[in-house]
């Protein structure tokens, strides 16, 4: 068992969390109306995310932007628009979650 937490540590606090969010809803609303508190969150869970890319990487990306700017441009225009497109064809209460 020990071994399987060492491994598997990750999902198992993430399981944890969504239990707790789940059945202590009521409780925990009043925490997540703290503006300064999601923005902590957020500030944390985007540092670790950047915590292991080499400081390498970061610096091609910096010296040649094009390559993110065009994921970017292509995941904030052309896909939302896309999905403006297909939404038409969708009813509406799944047209609605585009």
């Amino acid at each position: 068992m020990r071994q399987l937490l060492q491994k598997h540590w990750f999902l198992v606090g993430l399981a944890l969390a969504v239990l707790i969010g789940i059945s202590a809803d009521q409780y925990l609303l009043p925490v997540a109306k703290l503006s300064w508190l999601t923005s902590l969150i957020v500030f944390a869970v985007i540092s670790m995310m950047a915590a292991p890319v080499p400081l390498e990487l970061v610096r091609k990306t910096i010296s040649r932007p094009w390559p993110a700017v065009l994921a970017s441009l292509v995941n904030m225009g052309v896909l939302p628009l896309m999905g403006w497109g297909v939404a038409g064809w969708l009813p509406s209460d799944l047209a609605g979650g585009l």
